[in-house]
């Protein structure tokens, strides 16, 4: 799995979407997950206003 995060200014439409007031920013979390093939079986990219989120990630390491 990878993961990319970045933060950004939502545009127009994500502002009204999400409701954000005046200056909040969004993170963009784009996750990548390949199967045994190593193709990409799921590729989600999810929109966060920062103002409402908290984040926690957990790995293995072996």
């Amino acid at each position: 799995m990878t993961e990319r995060v970045s933060a950004r200014m939502p545009d127009a439409v994500e502002a009204e979407l999400l409701d954000l007031p005046g200056e909040v920013r969004v993170l963009s979390a784009l996750v990548v997950a390949c199967g045994t093939s190593g193709l990409a079986v799921r590729v989600p990219d999810v929109l966060l206003p920062v103002d409402r989120q908290g984040r926690e990630d957990a790995y293995r390491l072996d």
